[in-house]
């Protein structure tokens, strides 16, 4: 069975995140497709040390870090997985969110960088996944999103992202949903269509 993987890395906002989640996990299963969540704020993530250790070895599948934590187990899920959805949030003017950056630098394992070269590759040369990238911007779009690094996430582990959505809050969350439907709706069929391809 096919599997999508719903990778959240949002700090705050839960009940418009977990509708989103909720959504897409319900779209998938109609499909027949295996829907599976990661709250990367409930798992124990250590930071990165920036050793660079996992990066040294050359390849394509990633090298995971001497510290045993739920990176291993993240890892092996991606790894199994045919497409993704990321999901982040932006609710500082200054910086990503700590659990989003914790996650991002742990991505290590997806760079091949070995010592004396001037920048790192990603392991991935071929994009043969797919992705949708959600980002949920609490400041109203005053300050930059979290695209660029969601989209250097998403090629790290070797995915071509299909659909970028901008949400925001709203006063009304009974229709939170409703409101972005159209784009929610066009988003999966991108994914599952170049899944099926």
């Amino acid at each position: 069975m096919n599997k999508i993987v719903i990778i959240d890395s949002s700090h705050e906002n839960r009940k418009e995140i977990d509708e989103i989640i909720d959504m897409y996990s319900k779209r998938i299963l109609s499909n027949n497709i295996e829907a599976h969540p990661i709250n990367v704020t409930n798992l124990r993530i250590v930071s990165c040390t920036q050793c660079k250790v996992c990066m040294q070895t050359p390849g394509e599948t990633p090298k995971k870090c001497f510290h045993y934590d739920s990176m291993h187990d993240i890892i092996d899920i991606i790894e199994d997985s045919d497409s993704f959805i990321f999901i982040n949030d932006t609710n500082s003017m200054f910086d990503s969110n700590k659990i989003f950056k914790k996650f991002t630098k742990r991505l290590a394992a997806y760079h091949y960088w070995p010592y004396g070269s001037e920048n790192s590759a990603l392991r991935k040369k071929n994009h043969t996944k797919n992705s949708i990238l959600i980002n949920y911007d609490t400041t109203l779009g005053l300050f930059s999103n979290s695209f660029g690094q969601l989209t250097l996430n998403s090629m790290a582990i070797g995915a071509m992202p299909v659909a970028k959505i901008s949400v925001k809050p709203t006063k009304d969350s009974n229709n939170f949903l409703s409101k972005y439907e159209e784009e929610f709706e066009s988003s999966y069929l991108k994914l599952f269509e170049n899944m099926t391809q």
